[in-house]
């Protein structure tokens, strides 16, 4: 089962990753969301309406941010989405969902290669 949070310490962790990271995510062309603070206030009260009821056998907590990339995944068991702009939100869930799913063989390849062999699996 997926599970939808927000919480804002993890929402200002992935402000932190998403500055460090910021000229690697633009060499490769990734869309940055910027932060906002009325974003962030909003998850605070609200969560967005568009969130897809997903039913997976292991549990899955998936952290909705305010800003960053539009999707990431931490192991062994969270997905952040930045769901801003995105025209399916369920796409870019399960995409990260496969990016959890796949951990183990692609740990080691580049971010080119880990996106082509995740994306085999739509």
């Amino acid at each position: 089962m997926i599970k939808y949070k927000y919480n804002l310490l993890v929402d200002f962790k992935i402000i932190g990753q998403t500055f460090y990271y910021y000229r690697w995510l633009k060499s490769k062309g990734i869309k940055i969301i910027h932060p906002n603070h009325f974003r962030m206030v909003s998850l605070w009260w609200r969560l967005p309406d568009n969130l897809p009821k997903i039913n997976l056998k292991k549990d899955i907590t998936c952290y909705i941010v305010s800003c960053g990339t539009w999707g990431a995944y931490q192991e062994p068991d969270k997905i952040f989405i930045c769901p801003y702009g995105i025209k399916d939100v369920e796409d870019v869930i399960n995409h990260e969902i496969r990016h959890l799913e796949y951990a183990n063989e692609t740990r080691h390849m580049t971010h080119e290669d880990r996106e082509k062999y995740v994306d085999k699996y739509e």
